[in-house]
């Protein structure tokens, strides 16, 4: 039998997932393109697409992160909604890869 996971426990888990995508997505890498592209489609999809290809750059960890953000927009939660000044941190972090796909970037997409 499937245990079915209580509200609160799938805010603290999309809180867990979303910091630890917040921090990838501070690097230069693939997987911090992935990372950023994940939390700022699920932010703001008019703004940001999430290729699924990109997924293949995170490790498996980072990949499961992925999916919590994913399967909670699909039930009606963004990650920015999970964090404390969650809306100021993902325009900080929507600026940041703009600013770093206009500078020609090439893990930065738009």
């Amino acid at each position: 039998m499937t245990e079915r996971k209580t509200m609160h426990q799938k805010f603290i888990d999309l809180k867990v997932s979303t910091e630890a995508l917040l921090l990838v997505a501070q690097g230069n890498t693939h997987s911090s393109t992935a990372a950023a592209l994940t939390l700022l489609s699920a932010f703001d999809s008019t703004e940001f697409f999430l290729p699924l290809r990109e997924l293949r750059n995170l490790d498996q960890d980072n990949f499961k992160h992925a999916a919590q953000i994913i399967e909670s927009n699909w039930n009606g939660l963004s990650p920015h909604q999970a964090l404390d000044h969650g809306e100021d941190r993902f325009i900080e972090l929507s600026k940041q890869w703009k600013h770093e796909a206009k500078n020609g970037n090439t893990n930065a997409h738009q």
